[in-house]
């Protein structure tokens, strides 16, 4: 028989009980038994009234009762619940499916009509050997969803056959959580839920694990469906293993502009693509994902892009970007664009094959609190062609043997001749530079180039690797594959503070400044206590003297001041 929940409709005695009078003894609902006893032998209960089978007691629920399973127990036939809010406690317990002793008959729960059942509790759905072998055409379901019917599953364990729960017509089914698995497949591919074909029926799954079955993506439908929830997504940490669904926000990779990505890319495209190109990208967690680009010729100009790490470490794998045929960049940014790197790490990951150069730069670049460490196949760190970058308070190392930190060149002979490259480097004594400083003219005729590379140097410490300086300028003419003399003395690269595992070249020296050895075999420059543009100064008044309207005056050294300052500018 199919149980069938029933609403209380009134007390029409006399149509009840000529309709009674008309229905074969099996149609009626067991009677239950009033129990108090904690230890019983009854399988379910609605309250205090109880019933030897779950099908009994949901044959006699009414709407609005909660139908709580009191031990583990079989189901051998089919329940069918048409009508009314039930609940379904499953109060921890087992419940398994199992062949009917006269075989033609099978465990499973149709839902369909207006019923709107729940099922919570914590416990179990599975089933038999018994079970598995027969031969039933309806084998294999723990719930089959139809008509308008809602069911909603709070938590516990789901074991079927092929599918836990199938949803047809114009049915309902919420997940909110629990634990879903079957023990087949069919045409290679898990079925733990199924809507039924051309049907209006939908899932909608906020929580939960899926072992081998995604339902982000699930196979069960042609095209791939999603049954997350807006705002839920699914994810695997096993290789595909096991599915779970969290609110996006919960595992998401990275936040922009108030919508959340579970890639840090996916999370720049869009700010790349939004109407006003400018946003805001914050890292949510460590993260390891591929190489970042801004690229002109896929339309990237114009954008004001920030990404803060947010304190995390953000791993840097293949595939690297780059131009095409130099796909070996973690971070590709090209000119017309401004961009701040602030507060994380980027690093490269150990395993990556590819990726030689940490940020190969051509726009406005800001970096601000940020570690950037290389693998052993990183050669450089920063390489700057073009545009303003300014370090703040940033640390710089890898593994690479010939390591160069930061690579300043002019790139003669192209787009980006027209327009030398600058930096600004303003770190503390606490912020490493390790590997090699290199500021160079590159290109034919580079050995005359009239345009040097702006490089100032206010503080920090800088080690090289091996023998090589510390602070190189020179220029390479690509067609002579000849290097040669880098004329400073239009002071276009300016060091005024820091210490330094090699001597710095006098004529790298700021206006005032000249290379010092220090007593611990470092080196640095002195004379310097302020500074002014590329030019520093040995007294604060003479720094304050020299400054033009619009001018920024840098203290380069604590000082004490023991004559009064004068400031007189019109």
């Amino acid at each position: 028989m199919r149980s069938k929940v029933r609403t209380r409709i009134g007390s029409m005695l006399v149509c009840l009980a000529m309709l009674l009078s008309l229905l074969p003894v099996t149609a009626l609902a067991a009677e239950g038994t009033e129990c108090t006893e904690s230890d019983c032998a009854h399988v379910a209960g609605i309250g205090n009234t109880h019933y030897g089978t779950l099908a009994d007691a949901f044959n006699a629920a009414i709407d609005g009762d909660t139908v709580k399973v009191l031990k583990d127990s079989n189901i051998d036939e089919g329940i069918e619940i048409s009508e009314g809010n039930v609940v379904l406690d499953l109060n921890g317990k087992t419940v398994s499916y199992v062949q009917s002793k006269s075989n033609d008959d099978v465990g499973i729960i149709d839902i369909n009509g207006t019923a709107n059942v729940t099922v919570t509790g914590n416990g179990s759905f599975t089933y038999t050997d018994g079970y598995y072998n027969s031969s039933n055409d309806e084998l294999g379901y723990n719930f089959r969803v139809a008509g308008n019917a809602k069911l909603t599953i709070e938590n516990g364990n789901y074991h079927a056959v092929l599918t836990c729960v199938q949803a047809g017509d114009s049915s309902e089914v919420v997940i909110k959580d629990g634990t879903f698995s079957t023990g087949i497949e069919w045409g290679g591919t898990r079925w733990h839920l199924n809507l039924i074909d051309n049907s209006n029926a939908k899932f909608t799954v906020m929580g939960g694990t899926f072992e081998g079955f995604d339902p982000g993506a699930s196979k069960t439908e042609n095209p791939v469906a999603n049954f997350c929830a807006p705002g839920y997504i699914s994810v695997t940490e096993d290789g595909d293993k096991t599915y779970t669904v969290h609110p996006i926000e919960d595992v998401a990779v990275a936040e922009a502009n108030g919508e959340y990505y579970m890639t840090l890319a996916e999370a720049v495209e869009a700010v790349v693509s939004s109407s006003g190109k400018t946003g805001t990208v914050t890292l949510l967690n460590d993260a390891q994902g591929c190489g970042i680009g801004l690229f002109n010729s896929k339309g990237h100009a114009g954008i004001d892009l920030t990404i803060d790490f947010g304190g995390h470490t953000y791993t840097a794998g293949d595939p690297a970007v780059g131009s095409a045929g130099t796909e070996s960049q973690a971070f590709h940014l090209e000119k017309d664009n401004t961009v701040t790197l602030k507060n994380g790490t980027i690093t490269v990951a150990p395993d990556s094959q590819n990726t030689a150069m940490l940020i190969q730069n051509y726009c406005n670049l800001t970096l601000d609190n940020i570690d950037l460490i290389g693998n052993n196949r990183t050669q450089y760190i920063i390489s700057c062609n073009y545009g303003d970058t300014v370090l703040k308070d940033v640390n710089i190392s890898g593994t690479y043997e010939n390591l160069v930190a930061l690579d300043l060149m002019h790139w003669l002979g192209t787009s980006y001749a027209d327009q030398v490259p600058t930096m600004s480097i303003q770190n503390s004594a606490e912020n490493t530079i390790s590997g090699s400083v290199d500021v160079y003219c590159y290109g034919t005729g580079a050995d005359s180039c009239p345009s040097k590379p702006i490089m100032t140097i206010t503080g920090g410490t800088f080690t090289a690797k091996g023998n090589n300086a510390a602070i190189k300028a020179y220029t390479w003419d690509s067609s002579t594959k000849k290097e040669s003399a880098f004329d400073n003395s239009a002071k276009t690269v300016t060091v005024s503070g820091g210490t330094f595992s090699s001597a710095v070249p006098e004529a790298l020296c700021a206006e005032g400044c000249a290379p010092v050895e220090n007593p611990d075999g470092t080196h640095g420059v002195s004379g310097s206590v302020a500074q002014v543009g590329v030019k520093a100064f040995n007294t604060l008044q003479a720094a304050i003297d020299a400054a033009q309207d619009g001018e920024t005056v840098t203290l380069l050294a604590d000082v004490e001041q023991n004559t009064q300052l004068t400031i007189n500018k019109n």
